[in-house]
């Protein structure tokens, strides 16, 4: 069953790092026209502005849970490098528990958000708001799944130790 789960979700993630790296080539993409319309032609084109922040918006979301995924989100490791055995395992489960409810706090906010900006669009694009703010509950589903994949390995580290420190 983790076998199965742990597929699934390395499946979700490779379309989050697509998606994340979709976001940061129509980001530069657009900062280069953006500054070859600005500065060559002396004519500035609309919506570059807003597709470089919409872009970082999703980039950054769908970023997230990749980082979560390869367990490569900042932190401060001093405790955990003091901590051996099992009370490493035990921390890194808190670390775990903490940053979920931190994303189920974000998941529903953004739901909340993508409600409320239901019939806004964007002021120079007419993008719907909505699509905008679905990178909130977007990005926070995919932390929530990497944290089930590592709180899974945390308890079988926990049951069986000498496999944690192989």
């Amino acid at each position: 069953m983790r076998e199965k789960i742990r597929s699934i979700v390395a499946v979700i993630d490779k379309i989050y790092a697509i998606g994340a790296i979709a976001c940061l080539i129509i980001i530069v993409c657009s900062c280069v026209v953006q500054v070859i319309t600005r500065y060559v032609i002396n004519s500035s084109l609309m919506g570059t502005e807003e597709i470089s922040t919409y872009g970082f918006m999703w980039m950054t979301m769908l970023g997230i849970a990749v980082c979560t995924q390869k367990n490569s989100h900042s932190s401060i490791g001093i405790l955990n490098d003091m901590l051996g055995g099992r009370a490493k395992t035990f921390h890194k489960m808190l670390i775990y528990i903490a940053m979920a409810c931190g994303m189920i706090v974000l998941l529903v906010q953004g739901v909340n958000m993508m409600m409320v900006a239901m019939k806004q669009s964007s002021p120079v694009l007419r993008i719907p708001m909505y699509w905008i703010y679905l990178c909130l509950p977007t990005g926070s589903i995919g932390v929530l799944l990497n944290l089930v994949v590592h709180f899974m390995d945390s308890i079988a580290d926990m049951m069986h130790p000498e496999r944690s420190e192989a």
